[in-house]
């Protein structure tokens, strides 16, 4: 087996620092376990919906093809519920498929799941994993793969990668926050022809319309929808441009999608849900430290805690993660 290829099972950007940082971490974790593969993905956000991000894998070519095939529509529910509530054990050391036999999802067949059964659709027979967040915001899940017919991996195995869970951490936020920069780039135009032809592009879709996502940039016109849709990490709408009664050009707006977050309650301490849950009703500073009977200092100390721990920085993203807020009250702090 040849255990040295990277391949990635979904379009990315040109590779830049952000990958280069992941596939660091990547052969770390390789290099101090007896292992067939590394893997790393995230996941993005289209109303509501996640999908698979960018993934990375060094070693085992064959888990490629089961990862491509998550990429353009929903996660199974098996990953999401990884992603939106990891358990504080996920998040703070490596867990191995058999100790999330508690999670069930339902297969392509109909057929009844739990975790420890999904490797063996990926031809695998064992797996450990890490799910990274910074704040409440998901950064990736990074692991170890066996193939069968090898043995899962033993108490030993998993004790040897555990110590590299704060580096594999750092490394892996620091990427995200890569990317992040990368994201705050201008929206995304390219104009399209019915039978594929580009007819204009803005300066920021250069490193898109290359030949790799030429036809996928035009399998999406074919079916144009007012619903956003995932593509190559990026959120994808597809305007019909009518002239004379048909359509003479397709608008593809092309938007940096989201990264889920996580639920707020497995952050924050009880206090600060309640904090929390106060502001987001639109009450001052003034006025909760009136409702919990704290000084006005105490609130504003837990709100900075709050903010640090979700990875946020206005009220504006506390409503987004805790409730609705009527805009007129979201400009407090």
């Amino acid at each position: 087996m040849t255990r040295d290829i990277v391949t990635s099972s979904a379009p990315v950007q040109p590779e830049g620092a952000a990958t280069q940082l992941r596939l660091e971490a990547l052969k770390l974790l390789r290099d101090r376990a007896d292992a067939d593969a590394a893997v790393f993905f995230d996941a993005r956000e289209v109303e509501g919906h996640l999908y698979l991000g960018t993934s990375l894998i060094i070693g085992a070519p064959s888990l490629r093809t089961p990862l491509v095939e998550l990429h353009d529509r929903p996660l199974p529910s098996l990953l999401e519920s990884v992603i939106r509530g990891p358990t504080a054990e996920e998040r703070t050391q490596f867990i191995s498929a058999r100790q999330r036999r508690d999670l069930h999802f339902v297969g392509p067949d109909g057929e009844l799941l739990d975790m420890a059964d999904w490797p063996k659709r990926l031809g695998a027979s064992d797996w450990i994993g890490l799910v990274v967040y910074s704040g409440a915001r998901f950064v990736g899940w990074i692991g170890l793969w066996r193939l069968a017919p090898r043995s899962p991996f033993s108490p030993t195995a998993i004790h040897q990668v555990s110590p590299l869970v704060p580096t594999l951490q750092d490394i892996l936020i620091r990427a995200h926050r890569a990317e992040l920069e990368d994201d705050t780039q201008s929206t995304i135009y390219v104009l399209m022809s019915p039978d594929g032809e580009l007819l204009h592009a803005s300066p920021s879709a250069q490193p898109w319309y290359l030949s790799e996502y030429r036809e996928e940039l035009y399998k999406l016109t074919l079916n144009p929808t007012d619903a956003p849709r995932y593509f190559a990490g990026m959120s994808a709408v597809v305007t019909p441009m009518h002239g004379l009664g048909c359509p003479r050009a397709y608008l593809i707006t092309l938007d940096p999608a989201n990264y889920p977050r996580i639920v707020p309650e497995l952050v924050l301490t009880p206090t600060q849900i309640e904090v929390a849950r106060h502001a987001t009703s639109g009450a001052t500073v003034d006025e909760i430290a009136r409702l919990l009977d704290r000084s006005p200092h105490t609130i504003k100390t837990h709100l900075k805690h709050i903010y640090r721990r979700l990875d946020i920085s206005t009220r504006v993203e506390l409503v987004e993660l805790m409730g609705a807020l009527p805009p007129h009250l979201a400009d407090d702090l």
